[in-house]
């Protein structure tokens, strides 16, 4: 009969191995040595001399001492590496703080340059730097890199003569969605051509396009801007609706009647 004894490791019986695993009826194929565990089944011959069971003090011990010093180390090794990462992550923080965020400006951009210049000069000191920036990369991004470089923009070029007056009348509103109202209205009454008051009669800009700014509303009065910067303001009758001529005929009544009344006016006593 096999001796019973409770399951677990003892010395190998067949001297193969340092220690065989005891099922509690039977030994198995599983082994352990110094160098890890395998498996090394019994041969027939083998188990019928191994039917005695283990000895209960030849049993393996738990764990081998030295399993468990690696075991220690490799959790010493990861400890120091987790307090080492936030120690170092720790002191990033703390001089990425001291030292204050770093602005890091964009790279220099000839075409940028040469279109927020224009812009600039061409509004009489209506648009600032910041407002032409935004003009400069809308006119970039609506037009084309390519097709401003193809006309000579990049050189010097006008814009509003080098693009084609559907080019202008498109790309221009949609650049001067970078200003307010005000930046507007500033900007237009700054730059309306002397023949294009001359042929309204005009004698203050500014009255006129406040005037129709309230009764037209800014995206009518930006297109009305942009006929007029392309030259096809003739066209303006073909594109407004007759009531909207209507308001831009009131408004320059209005602003005429109003510096005639200046003009008139009796000195104060």
């Amino acid at each position: 009969m096999v001796e019973t004894s409770a399951p677990g490791w003892y010395v190998d019986p067949t001297g193969r191995h340092a220690y065989r695993y005891w099922t509690g009826d039977r030994w198995s194929g599983r082994v352990d040595d110094p160098s890890g565990p395998s498996v090394d089944p019994l041969g027939l011959m083998e188990a019928g001399s191994a039917d005695r069971g283990p000895d209960e003090g030849s049993s393996r011990p738990k764990r081998p001492r030295r399993r468990r010093r690696r075991l220690v180390a490799v959790l010493f090794v990861l400890v120091l590496l987790c307090f080492g990462t936030a120690v170092g992550g720790l002191l990033y923080i703390m001089s990425s703080e001291d030292s204050g965020p770093k602005a890091v400006a964009d790279p220099p951009d000839p075409l940028v340059d040469s279109l927020k210049q224009y812009i600039t000069t061409t509004s009489l000191g209506a648009v600032d730097n910041k407002d032409a920036t935004c003009m400069a990369r809308s006119i970039i991004d609506t037009v084309g890199r390519a097709r401003l470089i193809e006309v000579g923009i990049q050189n010097g070029a006008d814009p509003l003569t080098a693009l084609s007056r559907q080019e202008v009348q498109s790309d221009l509103p949609k650049a001067m969605e970078c200003l307010d109202n005000e930046g507007v209205e500033v900007m237009i009454a700054r730059t309306l051509k002397p023949s294009v008051l001359g042929r309204l009669n005009a004698e203050s800009p500014e009255c006129l396009v406040r005037g129709w700014m309230d009764g037209l509303g800014r995206p009518t009065l930006v297109r009305i801007y942009a006929l007029w910067a392309s030259g096809a303001g003739a066209e303006m009758t073909k594109v407004l609706e007759p009531e909207k001529l209507g308001i831009l005929g009131q408004v320059i009544a209005d602003c005429k009647a109003q510096a005639g009344a200046t003009t008139t006016a009796p000195p104060a006593p």
